[in-house]
């Protein structure tokens, strides 16, 4: 519960297996009892109700040591896997999360994620990454 506090958006149930390498066999009963408690949007899983996250967070993730433990634990994953949409726009985030400047601006100023924030849509979240530790475009 506490991967699912910490993402930006939800994560999909393969990245859910991924992080906590759970085999099928012990993820399938964990997610048919807390299915009604979980919301999916666009492929990622996510609480249903604020009420959860805050439930998770008071009980699981109650400093901020826990926290960006649980913040790098996605972004380290992430940083392991090959470039496509969620590293885009996961990644970042989470190490913006941590104020980890140094590895923010080797994430965001790299020339995949680079070209990929630099689109219309989403200049202004490039111009906020880089803003957090003074970087230019």
């Amino acid at each position: 519960m506490t991967l699912l506090w910490t993402a930006r958006r939800g994560l999909s149930e393969i990245e859910l297996l991924e992080l906590l390498e759970l085999p099928h066999a012990v993820w399938s009963p964990l997610y048919l009892a807390l299915h009604e408690s979980l919301v999916s949007r666009s492929g990622l899983l996510n609480f249903f109700h604020d009420f959860l996250r805050k439930a998770v967070e008071n009980r699981y993730l109650t400093n901020t040591n826990e926290k960006n433990a649980a913040h790098l634990s996605i972004a380290d994953y992430l940083d392991s896997r090959e470039i496509d949409d969620r590293k885009v726009d996961e990644l970042p985030w989470q190490l913006r999360q941590v104020e980890n400047w140094e590895r923010l601006k080797d994430c965001v100023t790299g020339p995949d994620i680079f070209l990929k924030l630099s689109t219309y849509e989403r200049q202004n979240e490039l111009m906020g990454y880089l803003a957090c530790y003074g970087g230019e475009v």
